[in-house]
């Protein structure tokens, strides 16, 4: 497996991780009408988007997706960076993230479709991401008594599909490397 598959795996790993642990932390904490969930959702998105960059910038040259990946990175770094410093109200708030759960599946389908092996497990983060974003954004109103309900689901299943990708990466990598030798 080349440095930037390696990397790439692990930090989908460590991103799922993160999602879980946020998924749990926000189901003991009340994330109603804001409570932690600024806080908490901000410190995950800059931890995030650092791992997801961290990652890709090593060896960039060998891969033609890098730049989604730097995207991606980019847009949860900022939005972490943005939430820290002006904490909007909470409707600003589940519209952002709403954004940046659209995003990530677009960057999602871009990443799996210039991946030399389809890797079906992005299809399934970004339909989640893409199915969580639009529903809160055109059904907010009707959705709002549930929304700390989704939020909880939405970290803990994208944190799973993010660690079962990572693994799976990595698998279909090593099958690969041990396919050309």
């Amino acid at each position: 497996m080349d440095k930037f598959s390696k990397k790439i795996s692990i930090a989908l790993i460590i991103r799922g991780l993160s999602y879980l642990t946020a998924g749990i932390v926000a189901f003991f904490i009340n994330i109603e009408q804001g409570g932690q969930a600024i806080p908490l959702i901000s410190v995950l998105s800059m931890v995030c988007g650092a791992v997801i960059l961290v990652a890709t910038l090593g060896d960039k040259k060998k891969q033609q997706e890098w730049y989604f990946t730097v995207a991606w990175g980019v847009l949860e770094l900022a939005l972490g960076v943005y939430l820290s410093l002006f904490e909007p109200d909470f409707e600003f708030f589940v519209n952002l993230l709403s954004i940046l759960a659209i995003m990530v599946a677009l960057f999602s389908i871009v990443f799996s479709l210039s991946a030399k092996k389809k890797q079906n497990y992005l299809y399934l983060i970004a339909i989640l991401n893409g199915a969580w974003g639009f529903a809160i954004i055109g059904f907010g109103e009707v959705l709002s008594p549930y929304l700390s309900a989704l939020i909880i689901g939405f970290l803990l299943v994208d944190g799973l599909l993010c660690v079962y990708g990572g693994l799976l990466y990595q698998s279909v990598q090593e099958k690969l490397r041990r396919r050309k030798n």
